[in-house]
Order: C-alpha cells, then sequence, then structure tokens
C-alpha cells in the first residue's frame, strides 16, 4: 500500500495527491437513486508512429472503464463506439495543430484523440496530459499516450460544460485526483447529466443502451 500518490495531470500532468486510505476506496454509491441515461459513445482516433498505433485496446479500454468507474454513480456512462487511426501526426503542439484535427471529428460521438505529444498552448515543448477543444463548431478531447488513467474522464467532464477546475484534492476535475477513483459532486455531475441530456436532444450525442451504467470491475491494474 502506498502513503502518498502523485500522477501527472491533463494540463501541467500533474494528476493526483492521496492517503492511503483513499487509494483502496471503491467505487461510490449513489446517494439518491440516479435514473442513468442511455450510454454516450466514444470514438478513439488513435495517432500512429512509423505505422504503428501508439496505443492498443487495452489501454483504451482502460481509460473508459476508469470514466465508468467515477461517472456510473451519478447515472452516466460511456461505451466504446469505434477506433480508427489518426490521419494527421501525431504530434499535436500548437493550437493550429488542435484546431485541425476538427476535421478528423465524427459526428454524434464524443471523438477522442490519443496523440504521442500533446503540446502546452503556451509552451509547445511541455507536454500535458489531455486538452477539451472547440473548432470548426465541433468539441472533442485530445489526451496523450502518457496521460494518467483519469485523465480521459477528466475531458469528458469539460465536454459535458465543467468550466475551470476544483481546487478540492481528490475531485476529478481538480489537478489534484487521488488514486485509484477521483469523485465528483453531486452539483458536478447535475449539471454534465443535463448536459448530456441536451446533447442527446439535439443530435450532438446519439444514444447508446438505456440502463448501461452498470458497475465495473472493482480493480484497475
Amino acid at each position: 500500500m502506498r502513503g502518498l500518490s502523485v500522477g501527472r495531470s491533463s494540463r501541467g500532468c500533474l494528476v493526483g495527491v492521496g492517503l492511503a486510505v483513499l487509494l483502496v476506496t471503491c467505487v461510490p454509491t449513489p446517494s439518491s437513486a440516479v435514473r442513468p441515461l442511455p450510454a454516450l459513445p466514444i470514438t478513439f482516433v488513435v495517432g500512429r508512429i512509423e505505422g504503428r498505433a501508439i496505443v492498443d485496446d487495452a489501454w483504451i479500454d482502460a481509460q473508459v472503464e476508469m470514466a465508468n468507474r467515477v461517472y456510473h454513480p451519478h447515472g452516466l456512462a460511456f461505451v466504446r463506439a469505434g477506433r480508427r487511426a489518426l490521419l494527421r501526426p501525431a504530434v499535436v503542439r500548437s493550437t493550429a495543430d488542435r484546431d485541425a484535427l476538427a476535421r478528423e471529428a465524427e459526428r454524434g460521438v464524443i471523438n477522442a484523440f490519443v496523440v504521442e505529444h500533446l503540446g502546452d498552448a503556451a509552451d509547445p515543448d511541455d507536454a500535458i496530459g489531455g486538452r477539451h477543444w472547440r473548432a470548426r463548431g465541433r468539441q472533442y478531447v485530445i489526451v496523450a499516450r502518457e496521460c494518467w488513467r483519469d485523465t480521459l474522464a477528466h475531458e469528458i467532464g469539460h465536454f459535458l460544460g465543467h468550466r475551470g477546475h476544483s481546487d478540492v484534492i481528490g475531485n476529478l476535475m481538480s489537478y489534484l485526483r487521488v488514486l485509484p477513483v477521483s469523485r465528483l459532486t453531486d452539483a458536478q455531475a447535475s449539471a454534465m447529466r443535463r448536459a448530456a441530456r441536451r446533447y442527446l436532444r439535439t443530435g450532438e450525442l446519439r444514444a447508446g443502451a438505456r440502463g448501461a451504467t452498470r458497475s465495473p470491475r472493482r480493480q484497475i491494474v
């Protein structure tokens, strides 16, 4: 058992600070009955280096699994809708590079672009773990290969309307997140459900299976 865990976040590559007792926390139980929404689809667009994909299916499944661990108690779930190769280079340094990904974004899903290097806007050589981005009337998330397992979950929170970052250690929308599972407040989750309903209603996201918020597996290795 580790006493202190520090990882990389989706911005400055700092992910989590937690006490040992928090590291063995199980998936939280909903405080009240929440009617689950249809699962939201994620399509992964994976970068390639020298013709080979930079991540495998296990990496993708771990990111989706972690997202479901966090969001499941709040009636939100995600399913992998597809995987395809990124046509552009797998190095995203500038804001123009981020904008260009919009051309490869698919309608009706959360597009998750997986890249080898994601540069900070202020310093492209400074690698960050993830970013929610809007361009050309689309929104999508970008995650780096060496991001932490809750980075996709964090960026999905921004996709679902959360602005800024929490200053509470252990909150999913903070730069300081506990491992293995960070949490959302009821207020955060309620706002994200509203955004999800709006996206489903307008067609920005297509509905998956209702009731797909099964309890995720207990362990992430």
